[in-house]
């Protein structure tokens, strides 16, 4: 792997995976303030801020980096979610600016992979007038996904008491909706374009995917929310009230995070610090981040 190019900010920054080429472009970034309940919803307030202090962190906020990943060769530009969309602030909502900054027209787009549906990944989809941001694009997304969020009533009595349920609900039913005349399903195993695979990894929601992007005998894989933030990563037990099953997450996230500090995995991030490349490594029982120099 060699780096390309970087600019001065965080608005975009570039390597090469194989023969393929990587563009990290920021969506923009958001704070949780205050952390809980939606973040270890059931944990001493106490813990949270000793955890925090302890890895020099802020203590009293969340920051969520909206990193997205777009993997580009001679014949596609498929984008990895799309962001949060120009609804949410304006601290977000930047993907189409830093993309043109990176050398990308929205036009370029011939494919969108949804990780999964949660308006900070699907909500770039559209921009503030319904009309699709990337007008070329086809979009991916696991059939289990779609079919938890277009039910008549998702069901989130595994989460844990999650008050922004009826938005997210609703969230994910209009976008899903809107890209019905563009929509394609996955499986769980499913190859796409000879450079990403498909692997479910349900918890967060029913659909939830990990998508593994290889060439050339280099593999990066793209773990969107196992791992949300650093504590979940070390503490992965304290959960969020985000997660639509509560426990089936925390599992996943020890196990995955696990093999892959052991595997010694390269992997991304798109809520960890920009651009979100590195390494989770294993050190007295606990999981760290270990962004990648370049």
């Amino acid at each position: 792997m060699k780096t390309v190019e970087k600019n001065n900010g965080k608005d975009f920054f570039k390597c090469n995976l194989g023969a393929l080429e990587l563009i990290v472009v920021s969506d923009g970034e958001f704070d949780l303030d205050p952390i809980q309940p939606l973040f270890a919803p059931d944990v001493d307030p106490a813990h949270v801020v000793d955890f925090l202090d302890n890895h020099n962190h802020v203590n009293n906020k969340l920051t969520f980096e909206g990193n997205v990943l777009l993997v580009k060769n001679s014949e596609r530009t498929v984008l990895i979610d799309t962001g949060s969309g120009m609804t949410h602030g304006s601290s977000v909502g930047k993907i189409v600016k830093h993309l043109a900054a990176a050398g990308i027209a929205k036009e370029d787009i011939t494919e969108i992979v949804l990780t999964h549906a949660h308006h900070d990944h699907i909500g770039g989809i559209v921009d503030e007038a319904d009309a699709f941001t990337f007008p070329n694009a086809q979009i991916f997304i696991a059939k289990e996904e779609y079919d938890f969020w277009m039910a008549d009533k998702p069901d989130f009595s595994k989460g844990s008491h999650n008050e922004m349920a009826e938005f997210q609900m609703m969230f994910a039913k209009k976008h899903i909706e809107l890209a019905k005349p563009r929509l394609q399903f996955f499986k769980d195993n499913d190859e796409l374009f000879g450079f990403l695979k498909l692997r479910l990894a349900p918890g967060h929601t029913p659909g939830h995917t990990i998508i593994t992007v290889f060439s050339e005998g280099e593999e990066l894989v793209h773990f969107a929310d196992i791992f949300q933030h650093i504590i979940l990563l070390g503490r992965p037990e304290w959960g969020n009230r985000i997660d639509v099953d509560f426990d089936m997450a925390v599992q996943s996230r020890k196990e995955l995070g696990a093999h892959w500090a052991v595997s010694k995995t390269f992997t991304f991030g798109d809520h960890l610090p920009f651009p979100g490349l590195g390494y989770i490594e294993k050190k007295d029982a606990a999981l760290y981040w270990v962004s990648k120099e370049f």
